[in-house]
C-alpha cells in the first residue's frame, strides 16, 4: 500500500478532476456528498485510525499534475506543511498565496470568517493580502504563506492530529481558513508553498454550476477508498 493518501472533499463530480486525481501516485479516499461541517468527524477519525506517512487534502475543484504532486510529496520530507497553489478564481489574477508580512490581528480567535470583493474585483479575507500571478516569479522557490486553501495541502499524521479538520463558527465551512488561522496564531510551523506546484482551480468557470446547501444535503453520501 502507498504511504501517501489524498483526502478529497467531493460534492461535485467533475470528470477532469476525478481523472487527474486517479493519475496521482497515492492512495485516495473520497468523501462524497458531505458538507464541510459533516466532514469534521469523518476526516479526523480517518486520520486517527489510519497509519499513512503523509496525508494530503484537496477540494473537488482543484487539479494538480502528477509531476507537481510528486514534487509536493518529495518536499514534505523537509517542510512540516506543504501546499500547491492556484488562482482564487478563474476571472482574476489573485492567487491563493497570502503575503504573511501583511497579516495583522490574529489575537481574536476564529469565531467566523468574512469575505468581500473590492472595487478592483479582488477577494478580501481575514488573512492579509494575496499575491497576484505576475508577482510569483520574483518569489523564492519555497514561499511562506498565510493560507493554503487546501490546494493539495500535505502534513504528517502528527500535525493533522495537532491541527484537526474543523470549520469556522459562521459559516459552518471555511475549514481552510480555520486551519491557516490556527497555525498562524500558534506560530510554531510555517505553511510552505512550492512555487513549481501550480495547479488549476476551476472556481467560477462558466460551465460549473454553483451547488447550494439544500442540494448538497439531498445528495447520496459515501466514502470511497482505493485501499
Amino acid at each position: 500500500m502507498n504511504d501517501t493518501v489524498l483526502m478529497v472533499m467531493s460534492i461535485r463530480d467533475f470528470k477532469s478532476v476525478v481523472d487527474s486525481n486517479n493519475s496521482l501516485d497515492c492512495e485516495k479516499i473520497i468523501f462524497r456528498g458531505y458538507t464541510e461541517y459533516e466532514l469534521s468527524p469523518l476526516i479526523n477519525n480517518f486520520i486517527k485510525e489510519s497509519n499513512f506517512k503523509y496525508y494530503f487534502l484537496t477540494s473537488d475543484d482543484c487539479i494538480m499534475s502528477k509531476q507537481n504532486f510528486d514534487l509536493l510529496k518529495f518536499n514534505l520530507q523537509f517542510f512540516p506543511i506543504i501546499s500547491g497553489w492556484g488562482v482564487v478564481r478563474q476571472d482574476i489574477n489573485q492567487t491563493t498565496i497570502s503575503n504573511v508580512d501583511t497579516i495583522t490581528n490574529l489575537s481574536r480567535g476564529i469565531p467566523q470568517v468574512s469575505w468581500g470583493v473590492s472595487n478592483s474585483n479582488k477577494i478580501s479575507g481575514p488573512i492579509g493580502s494575496y499575491y497576484e500571478t505576475y508577482e510569483i516569479n520574483k518569489l523564492p522557490n519555497f514561499i511562506k504563506t498565510g493560507f493554503t486553501g487546501w490546494f493539495f495541502t500535505g502534513m504528517s499524521k502528527k500535525l493533522w492530529e495537532e491541527y484537526p479538520f474543523q470549520v469556522c463558527e459562521y459559516p459552518s465551512a471555511s475549514s481552510d481558513m480555520n486551519f491557516s488561522l490556527r497555525v498562524l496564531k500558534d506560530g510554531k510551523y510555517d505553511q510552505t508553498i512550492v512555487k513549481k506546484a501550480r495547479g488549476i482551480h476551476l472556481s467560477n468557470l462558466n460551465h460549473i454550476k454553483v451547488v447550494h446547501i439544500h442540494e448538497i444535503q439531498a445528495r447520496k453520501k459515501e466514502i470511497i477508498k482505493t485501499f
